[in-house]
C-alpha cells in the first residue's frame, strides 16, 4: 500500500504528496481496467470507472480522516469517538464500533482491525473502502 512520504512535511507538501499517491492510484486502476477490457469488452470499461470513483471517494475519507486525526494531536487530554452513519448500508462492524472511545493515540476495535480513525489505511481493505465513518472528539 502506497503511504505519505516523511518528507511531506509542509502543508503544501502534503497536498503534493496525497496528491501523487491518488495519481498513482488512479493509474494502476487504469491499467488493470485495460487489461480487463481488452478480455471482457466494454463491460470492463464501465466497472473500472466505478472503481475509481471508489478508490476516489475513499482516498478522500481517508486523507480527510488522517489531517483530522493530526490536527487533534495537538489538543491535550483528548477523546475521540467512532461515529457510524446508521443506515442499511453501514457494515456491521462500522455499527458494533459506532460510540467506541478512546484516548486519541489509542486505536479503535474494528471488525478486528485496529484503527487509528475511519479509513485508516493500516487496516483491512474491507474495513476502509467506502467507509462513512467519522472520528468525532470530546475533552475528559
Amino acid at each position: 500500500m502506497v503511504g505519505i512520504s516523511k518528507d511531506a512535511v509542509s502543508e503544501s507538501g502534503l497536498a503534493k504528496e496525497l496528491i501523487r499517491i491518488v495519481h498513482m492510484k488512479a493509474e494502476a486502476i487504469v491499467e488493470v481496467g485495460e487489461a480487463d477490457w481488452l478480455l471482457l469488452g466494454d463491460a470492463a470499461f464501465d466497472s473500472t470507472d466505478v472503481r475509481a470513483v471508489t478508490f476516489s471517494q475513499s482516498e478522500s475519507v481517508q486523507s480527510t480522516a488522517w489531517s483530522q486525526h493530526r490536527t487533534a494531536q495537538k489538543v491535550p487530554k483528548l477523546h475521540k469517538i467512532w461515529q457510524s452513519i446508521i443506515d442499511e448500508r453501514t457494515r456491521s462492524s462500522h455499527l458494533t464500533a459506532n460510540g467506541q472511545v478512546r484516548l486519541l493515540n489509542n486505536p479503535f476495535s474494528v471488525g478486528g482491525a485496529s484503527l487509528q480513525w475511519p479509513a485508516d489505511t493500516g487496516g483491512p481493505l474491507g474495513e476502509i473502502i467506502n467507509c462513512r465513518c467519522w472520528e468525532d472528539y470530546e475533552l475528559r
